[in-house]
C-alpha cells in the first residue's frame, strides 16, 4: 500500500540528497519534492524550481516540470551547447515559453566547452543571435538573456586551485568563469 501522506526527512547532509533525486537514486521513484533552504535574505521571497526536464521516460517528472512551468514568473530555460535551439528546444519554446515575457527569461547554454575554443563560442554566439526564428520568438533578444556555461571548466578550475596548481590557461578560464 502507497502512503497518501508526505513524509517529511530533514537532514543537513548534501552528500545524500544524490539517493532522492538522480536517475538511479535509492529513493527517487517515491520522491514528489525536495525542499532545500539557504539562510539568505535575498532568497525570502524567492522559490526557485529546479525541474526534470521534458521528454522525460518517466511520465510523472514529465507532467511535474509542464506544471510547475505553468505557474511561474520567470524561466531559465537550460540548453546543451552542441545542440543548442534545435528542433526539441524550440518545440518546447513554442509550447511553454512564448507566453513569458522576454524580461523574465534566461537561456543558459550548457557545455560550452564542447565548442572550439573563444573563437568558435562567439561565433557560435553570434549566429545565435542572427536566427530569425528565435529573434521572432523573442528567446534571445539581448546578450544580458543569454548565459554560456561550462561545469567542466569550472569543476576542472576548482580542483586544480585546490591542489596549489596555478591558473589554468587563458582558454580554460574562459569556461570556468562563464
Amino acid at each position: 500500500m502507497i502512503q497518501s501522506t508526505p513524509k517529511l526527512l530533514k537532514d543537513d547532509n548534501l552528500e545524500n540528497l544524490a539517493e532522492f533525486v538522480t536517475k538511479d537514486g535509492k529513493y527517487t521513484p517515491f520522491v514528489n519534492t525536495v525542499t532545500l533552504y539557504y539562510p539568505n535574505d535575498i532568497l525570502k521571497e524567492i522559490t526557485v524550481v529546479d525541474t526534470p526536464g521534458v521528454n522525460d521516460s518517466n511520465q510523472l517528472r514529465d507532467r511535474v516540470t509542464k506544471e510547475w512551468i505553468a505557474k511561474t514568473n520567470a524561466n531559465i530555460y537550460i540548453t546543451y551547447a552542441n545542440q543548442a535551439m534545435d528542433g526539441v528546444d524550440i518545440e518546447f519554446i513554442d509550447n511553454f515559453l512564448l507566453s513569458v515575457p522576454k524580461e523574465q527569461k534566461l537561456t543558459v547554454v550548457n557545455k560550452i566547452d564542447a565548442i572550439n575554443g573563444i573563437d568558435g563560442l562567439n561565433d557560435y554566439i553570434d549566429e545565435l543571435f542572427m536566427d530569425e526564428s528565435l529573434k521572432n520568438r523573442e528567446i534571445l533578444t539581448t546578450k544580458e538573456n543569454l548565459v554560456a556555461i561550462s561545469g567542466l571548466g569550472a569543476l576542472i578550475d576548482r580542483m586544480l586551485e585546490s591542489r596549489g596548481f596555478d591558473k589554468l590557461s587563458l582558454d580554460l578560464q574562459f569556461y570556468a568563469k562563464q
